[in-house]
């Protein structure tokens, strides 16, 4: 094994780096640098020197892999993240989200101003910044940052928001600095403390494209114990499909590369309950399939006169029957139950504005706008619907629109926290 082998042997073990995908060329251009800086002449002596300092094998790591990262980058899977966390938020009181790597802290930083543009409070969640890099991380939890940063971002109010402008130099203000927490980890040797976390939502962006595929399968594993059951993923481009369908039901959300967790596998006793659960896929299908021959020999044979009775469906029952599938990504499935629903009953608005959401994170924007407006013709005090139909608006170009459904959203809030304290009193 010559010396570069041996580095590498080293890096993959650390930190899951493959020399086939980052490139021989980028490990020889890191290891020459680091001799230059450390006035090494010989390839063998750095090999001892790094094999033996843990702070040598961090810097040449840093070196390896070099940050490329702006805030809203690839702004769809933040736009799909606003939709999302209103559901998440309606059955988690507190989200826990991540992001790794979180490099410079653009990433986390982006989630924390997305959540909050969404209309949830500060104490509502936290998120967790993880990254190998002591010189990234620390650059994070300064967030001072340049022009560049916001490449690709096409509304500026954002930036006036969020930022104070001094000199040139964009400095973070301190709600969202204080809503995440950058720790310094490594993903390959993920720790008990976040496999136990049950994150709701959690970024991993162009990180496994380093990986070889052992490690890749690894990472995938660790990702799911570290996530609830219908926890949102989101993943880079070039990874998004090798993401394991087991693990894991994509989105089909175009240009957000989302997934969402599926439940973890079971055996024994605890398999045969959840097999009896009424949320089983299987069972919900058979509930909404008609079998109209079948029953009308039924009740022919017994009666020839009877009419066929329509099935009852509790509204309840059928709306987080509905969920449960949305959750899934079975998405075709939970339009049928509640299309069925809604033909029956016209007047629960729930239903309705699970099918806005399902058709608006499936990119049928002039449906999702058509089931979000029924929603709120049924109950006009729905604050999630206003927030939906807003963000729906915005994106559609109508700024106008957006704006006063928005601040009716935010008059029913204002009410419903009212309304709160008085009864609490």
């Amino acid at each position: 094994m010559n010396t570069l082998q041996k580095i590498g042997q080293l890096l993959h073990q650390k930190i899951g780096l493959s020399v086939k995908t980052v490139g021989e060329s980028s490990i020889k251009s890191a290891v020459r640098t680091r001799m230059a800086k450390n006035n090494i002449t010989h390839r063998q002596d750095y090999v001892n020197f790094v094999e033996t300092s843990t702070e040598e094998l961090t810097s040449l790591i840093e070196e390896c892999v070099v940050p490329e990262t702006w805030f809203f980058r690839d702004c769809e899977p933040f736009e799909y993240l606003k939709t999302k966390v209103l559901t998440l938020s309606k059955k988690y009181p507190i989200l826990k989200l991540l992001s790794m790597p979180c490099s410079t802290g653009e990433e986390p930083y982006s989630i924390a101003m997305t959540l909050l543009e969404a209309g949830l409070k500060p104490e509502s969640f936290k998120i967790t910044a993880l990254d190998i890099s002591e010189i990234a991380l620390a650059s994070a939890r300064q967030a001072v940052y340049s022009e560049y940063s916001f490449r690709g971002i096409q509304n500026t109010s954002i930036i006036d928001k969020y930022f104070t402008n001094v000199n040139s130099e964009y400095i973070l203000n301190d709600q969202v600095k204080q809503q995440v927490k950058f720790q310094r980890s490594n993903i390959v040797d993920v720790t008990n403390r976040h496999l136990s976390q049950h994150y709701h939502v959690v970024f991993c962006r162009n990180l496994l494209i380093y990986f070889d595929n052992k490690q890749k399968e690894l990472t995938y594993q660790n990702i799911h114990k570290m996530m609830v059951p219908g926890g949102l993923l989101i993943m880079g481009h070039a990874e998004s499909t090798s993401t394991p369908a087991s693990l894991f039901a994509n989105c089909a959300v175009e240009k957000t590369f989302s997934f969402t967790c599926r439940d973890k596998n079971i055996s024994g006793q605890e398999q045969q309950a959840k097999n009896t659960k009424k949320y089983a896929v299987d069972e919900i299908t058979e509930k909404y399939t008609t079998k109209p021959f079948s029953r009308y020999l039924k009740y022919n044979q017994t009666n020839n006169k009877e009419t066929i009775p329509k099935p009852t469906i509790d509204p309840s029952s059928a709306i987080e029957d509905a969920q449960t599938l949305a959750d899934q990504g079975k998405f075709d499935l939970a339009i049928k139950i509640c299309e069925k629903y809604t033909s029956n009953d016209q007047v629960n608005d729930e239903a309705w504005y699970l099918l806005g959401l399902i058709n608006d994170g499936q990119g049928r924007t002039d449906y999702a706008e058509k089931y979000f407006r029924k929603t709120l013709y049924l109950n006009p005090q729905h604050y999630e619907a206003l927030v939906h139909l807003s963000l729906l608006l915005k994106t559609n170009g109508n700024e106008s629109a957006a704006k006063q459904m928005m601040q009716r959203a935010n008059r029913v809030k204002k009410s419903s926290s009212q309304t709160n304290s008085a009864s609490q009193s």
